[in-house]
């Protein structure tokens, strides 16, 4: 029993930590852990999960601070850059800005018009993606900074970026406090959209009869954090088959479903699903331009040493 606990334990925070980004410490440790199969080092490696667990919650769980001034709006940015790389980098950018110099929460729209698969932080490449289909097809494959599941990006997958402050969301000081806030008022937004059920399933997907159309994650820092998304809406499903595995962890709503049987596509197109996020998040006034060089300056540098590398998208 004393096993199954720490099993039932380990998916727990597994699934927690999800939002952060593992402290370096962290990271080296889990590469050096991550070739053990033999059943002593299944039990090794999940004794110290569970220990850096513990280290790592006391590294992000912050007492009471000041924090910057709180923003009282959120602004519309409806921005897609040149390149996979540079949207995903743009997405951290805004993040970091943020926490670095406070300002108005963002509401960010961009879709990509070409294909790539973009995987969760802590994925591993050869798990996630059907290698040789990608290879073949010349599909880029980049990671992202939040957690999550992979997913197939490009025409009519219409991405969002909300950053916000911690303390904008009464309970976003813990990653469940934050999906519950999040997307409550995206489940609604759909809702009115669509004028049918839309319910959130699994931790964070945004399902119609139990299909899903939507996947979110979120990536947090001190003061501020990232929740992103997609909504599907005239995208090419048969393609999610040829270049996504079946994903290693399953919300049980799935029911072990293929990617075909499992996502659905929402029956309006992106200019009316921006008008519902921005109605529902109260985002009537647009992003600041003269604040664009600065976010510029940073996507630059997050491209140059994160998303174009191979170190950053290949590191598992």
């Amino acid at each position: 029993m004393g096993l199954i606990g720490a099993l039932l334990f380990e998916q727990m925070l597994y699934d927690v930590f999800q939002g952060f980004e593992p402290t370096p410490s962290f990271v080296g440790i889990r590469k050096g852990l991550a070739g053990s199969d033999t059943q002593t080092g299944q039990i090794a490696r999940r004794a110290i999960f569970l220990l850096l667990c513990f280290h790592f919650f006391s590294h992000v769980t912050n007492d009471k601070r000041a924090t910057k001034q709180m923003p009282t709006d959120i602004r519309y940015l409806d921005l897609t850059l040149s390149t996979p790389a540079r949207n995903l980098a743009c997405d951290e950018a805004l993040l970091n800005d943020r926490e670095a110099n406070g300002g108005p929460g963002v509401l960010r729209f961009w879709e990509s018009s070409i294909f790539f698969i973009v995987i969760g932080y802590a994925n591993k490449v050869v798990e996630e993606t059907n290698l040789d289909a990608c290879e073949k097809g010349v599909v880029p494959i980049l990671r992202r900074c939040s957690g999550g599941g992979s997913v197939v990006q490009g025409p009519g997958c219409l991405n969002y970026s909300l950053i916000l402050p911690v303390d904008a969301t009464n309970g976003a000081g813990t990653i469940t406090g934050t999906n519950r806030f999040v997307m409550e008022r995206n489940r609604a937004a759909c809702e009115a959209l669509v004028g049918k059920p839309v319910a959130v399933d699994g931790h964070t997907d945004l399902t119609l009869a139990g299909r899903k159309f939507s996947g979110n994650s979120q990536r947090r820092r001190r003061d501020w954090f990232l929740f992103h998304g997609t909504f599907l809406y005239n995208f090419d499903v048969p393609l999610l088959e040829r270049w996504l595995r079946p994903p290693p962890r399953q919300p049980e709503y799935r029911r072990q479903r293929s990617h075909a049987d499992f996502v659905i596509q929402l029956p309006v197109g992106a200019d009316e699903i921006k008008r519902a996020m921005r109605k529902v998040w109260q985002a009537e006034a647009v992003f600041d331009n003269a604040l664009m060089p600065r976010i510029d300056l940073e996507t630059d540098r997050l491209t140059r040493e994160r998303y174009d590398r191979e170190e950053w998208n290949r590191r598992w």
